[in-house]
């Protein structure tokens, strides 16, 4: 059961990335990080022409040390996630 769930997520997810890519004519935005610290980024995000929004990326786990992640490594890890 979670095997099947998670392969019609990331099913989902592949599916949005690639309406994205199309959608711009071969190319797309990414905004990651920032945006999860305060809405208005997030909208000046989309606003601007982001189409992909990544609010919990490993690196603002890293930038405040979150749960006392030093590396990429760590901040990537399922436990530092914000």
């Amino acid at each position: 059961m979670i095997d099947s769930d998670m392969k019609r997520k990331r099913h989902f997810a592949m599916q949005k990335v690639h309406d994205a890519i199309k959608a711009h004519g071969g190319t797309t935005l990414l905004s990651t990080g920032i945006t999860g610290d305060d809405a208005r980024l997030a909208l000046a995000a989309v606003e601007a022409g982001a189409r992909l929004l990544e609010p919990n990326h490993p690196a603002v786990a890293l930038a405040r040390g979150y749960k006392g992640v030093t590396s990429m490594h760590d901040a990537e890890g399922s436990n530092a996630i914000l």
